[in-house]
């Protein structure tokens, strides 16, 4: 046998072994789940260009709040999220976002918004992890704004 006939055959031979193992699974009702991880969690999201550089950020979703400060201008963060462990439902929150500059300290965004936790599962249903999130977007004129999670 040629070497070329052998690997088409070794080929060959693997295409089928994986038909049958789909084919052996299609009526099995378990499926594979995928490893991605999440956490319950209310997000933010802005245009970097809206707020200066070195500003710092504090992000509340009820009595959780998280700050952040951006440590050099090249960072070109622009989402921030704060982490609920303790999210168990579709509950409604309460989220503030506050910005202040770096001179002096003045406020140059405060807003807050009423937001409700919806159930993710990245790795689809019957796979762990189910988590609770919300997304809203910092707009200077607008307020915060929901994201769509289309």
């Amino acid at each position: 046998m040629t070497e070329a006939r052998g690997l088409r055959r070794a080929a060959l031979a693997g295409a089928l072994a994986g038909v049958t193992l789909l084919a052996g699974c299609a009526g099995d009702e378990r499926r594979a789940c995928t490893l991605i991880g999440a956490e319950s969690q209310v997000g933010v999201v802005w245009d970097a260009g809206d707020f200066p550089v070195g500003a710092d950020y504090r992000l509340c979703a009820d009595r959780v709040c998280r700050d952040w400060r951006a440590e050099s201008p090249d960072d070109p963060r622009s989402f921030f999220s704060v982490p609920l462990p303790e999210a168990t439902g579709e509950q409604r929150v309460t989220v503030r976002f506050q910005v202040t500059g770096p001179a002096g300290g003045r406020s140059v965004y405060d807003r807050t918004a009423q937001v409700t936790l919806r159930k993710d599962t990245p790795n689809g249903e019957g796979c762990s992890p189910t988590v609770w999130q919300a997304g809203l977007r910092a707009d200077q004129d607008e307020g915060l704004l929901p994201v769509d999670r289309g």
